[in-house]
């Protein structure tokens, strides 16, 4: 097994994790207490990761601390395990999640986290109704990022614009950053979630709709 990089956008300040959410000249990353609920912290007694929310029911929250650090380490190609790193370098393991998205998450641990509010809440809209997305896709124009529209690897993100057919990602960020949707359709294009919505025999492509559904079922089945 080896450790899965980081997502490096710039440096992150080596020392106690409430500094390295500091991150240089990364303003949008900055560390909010509402983000902080859902990062995991060390429980001391039972050695395990629990979630700030869960701390009214222990009797001595004292003994759970913020963990030093987190990490992804790979357990095959697609899959990782995240692990929460404590003072004393000890590993702990929160949770499992395909490698991508694995690295997603711990970058968003370390930096303080992606969105800028209650993910919970951010679920309960994506449920309301895929007409009301906090991203947009334009067939023209510029994007966070873009997403292929053509070919047999048709939704494949790009940081950049790959052709004229692609499509641009606009994101609302007041409800999650750029960064955490590139990951998740990076995610689900690599676990093959577009290919039953790709036709066209001559020049196969996906449809805007068709691109918008498969990420709604991402969310929707991300809570269950």
């Amino acid at each position: 097994m080896r450790a899965v990089d980081f997502i490096k956008e710039g440096d992150v300040i080596k020392n106690k994790f409430s500094l390295k959410q500091q991150q240089k000249g990364k303003d949008k990353y900055e560390y909010d207490t509402v983000i902080d609920n859902d990062i995991p912290m060390y429980d001391t007694v039972n050695h395990r990761g629990v979630l700030p929310k869960h701390l009214k029911n222990y009797s001595n929250p004292e003994t759970v601390v913020p963990f030093d650090h987190f990490e992804a380490i790979e357990t095959s190609a697609n899959a990782a395990h995240i692990y929460g790193v404590t003072d004393s370098n000890d590993y702990v393991r929160l949770s499992t999640a395909h490698a991508t998205l694995a690295k997603a998450l711990v970058d968003a641990y370390n930096r303080g986290g992606f969105v800028d509010r209650d993910i919970a809440k951010f679920d309960e809209e994506i449920n309301e109704s895929i007409s009301n997305l906090p991203w947009t896709l334009k067939s023209a124009g510029e994007g966070d990022f873009y997403i292929q529209r053509k070919g047999n690897n048709a939704g494949t993100p790009h940081r950049e614009r790959r052709s004229t057919s692609d499509y641009a990602v606009i994101v609302d960020q007041n409800v999650l950053l750029p960064d955490y949707l590139y990951y998740v359709v990076q995610a689900v294009q690599a676990q093959g979630a577009f290919k039953p919505y790709i036709t066209g025999s001559v020049i196969p492509g996906i449809n805007r709709d068709s691109i918008n559904q498969v990420l709604v079922n991402f969310f929707q089945q991300s809570k269950k």
